[in-house]
């Protein structure tokens, strides 16, 4: 009885996630990679399909993106 308790928190974390930290910028670069690194991108946009993402926002400074992170997960 407890999974559906759970399922729901996932999918708010993962709402509110998306809308602080993880976005793709204009170019098509998620906020999660390093754009450098081809492979990083690739993994990044792999991990946004999965939660269901096509957001478009500001890439945030790490700093900036890392104390939304914390923010969000506790």
């Amino acid at each position: 009885m407890t999974a559906p308790l759970f399922e729901e928190a996932r999918k708010r974390f993962h709402a509110t996630l998306l809308s602080a930290v993880l976005q793709t910028s204009a170019n098509g670069i998620p906020s999660n990679a390093d754009k450098d690194s081809k492979l990083s991108v690739l993994f990044a946009k792999g991990i946004l399909t999965l939660l269901g993402s096509e957001t478009i926002g500001v890439r945030l400074s790490g700093q900036t993106s890392g104390k939304h992170f914390e923010t969000v997960t506790t």
